[in-house]
């Protein structure tokens, strides 16, 4: 879903690296206190959701992938489902461990998970159960 691409990248604005930077581009730490800590706890909260997620590779040893069945999908559920497709991949072992060691970025299959997970709208839409892995009680929200 490109769409999801300029606000995606607009967010960098305001992360670790680009708070540090005013609106014209010089370096300057333009966040007042309270600012600073409000985004630490924010951002404490996804760490600590993200590192409890536990990489699982797919289609290794010649198994195949699981179809989808019947597709009695309403509406917004299909919206879901088309946002996820995004990311949908197959990562080997190898590949995995170079992602998470040497890139910031997270992987595909947890873009999801952690994003859908915090969404009162998705636990609404797929009628989650509270407390359980896509809807739990703890969300995580940075704005």
């Amino acid at each position: 879903m490109p769409e999801s691409e300029p606000p995606f990248e607009i967010i960098h604005d305001f992360d670790s690296v680009g708070r540090f930077f005013d609106e014209f581009g010089n370096f300057n730490d333009w966040w007042n206190t309270l600012t600073q800590l409000n985004s630490g706890l924010r951002t404490q909260c996804m760490v600590d959701q993200y590192n409890a997620f536990r990489p699982k590779p797919k289609g290794r040893h010649g198994k195949s992938e699981q179809r989808l069945g019947g597709l009695n999908y309403n509406p917004n559920q299909l919206f879901w489902i088309a946002a996820a497709q995004k990311w949908c991949s197959v990562e080997r072992w190898d590949i995995l461990a170079f992602f998470l060691l040497r890139d910031e970025h997270t992987p595909p299959e947890f873009r999801v998970k952690g994003i859908f997970a915090n969404s009162y709208d998705f636990a609404r839409d797929f009628h989650c159960l509270p407390d359980q892995k896509m809807n739990p009680y703890k969300k995580c929200a940075v704005w």
